[in-house]
């Protein structure tokens, strides 16, 4: 058994290229840590644990019948048709935005969507009311609203069934 060997280099120098494409390479970064650069910019590095993209660069691969991308410059996280499970701790920072047509455009509870804890519902035709939830400062007010594109909206508090709806349940403040 042969092997090939090669110093270790950084971007834009010499590393394994190919006949007729030499700005495309292949290289050592160091100790464990391997690298792969496309018309002269890195492309990506990785370990055995880790991929890291390179700067203005989008990472694009099929899910299901749609793609998803993932951008490291802009921290855009997309798909086409496809779906995305997260599960165990995943978190997000920044703005959220959610574009759907369905009646569980975003569940969440032990199970997923099989028997929610949370459920959003955008499935209705012509869809411009909704709820809006402002937080605020420990000992301020939490603010729970309609919001519409009309002057007026109501809000409707439904139990399930016979089920009982029940304001101030555990509080001791009054209800005003």
């Amino acid at each position: 058994t042969s092997r090939m060997r090669h110093e270790s280099y950084v971007v834009g120098t010499e590393g394994y290229t190919f006949d007729g494409d030499t700005d495309l390479r292949f290289y050592r970064v160091s100790a464990n840590k391997a690298a792969f650069e496309a018309g002269g910019t890195l492309a990506f590095d990785f370990t055995s644990t880790k991929m890291k993209l390179g700067a203005g660069v989008t990472l694009e691969f099929a899910v299901g019948a749609g793609n998803f991308d993932m951008s490291a410059s802009t921290g855009t996280f997309k798909t086409g048709s496809g779906a995305i499970t997260l599960s165990g701790n995943a978190a997000l920072a920044g703005t959220l935005t959610i574009t759907s047509t369905s009646a569980s455009a975003l569940t969440g509870g032990r199970q997923g969507a099989t028997d929610p804890v949370l459920k959003l519902d955008a499935s209705a035709a012509s869809v411009v009311t909704g709820l809006s939830i402002v937080g605020a400062a420990a000992g301020s007010r939490v603010a729970v609203a309609a919001i519409s594109s009309g002057a007026n909206e109501g809000l409707d508090l439904d139990a399930k069934g016979s089920g009982t709806i029940r304001l101030g349940n555990t509080s001791t403040g009054n209800i005003v």
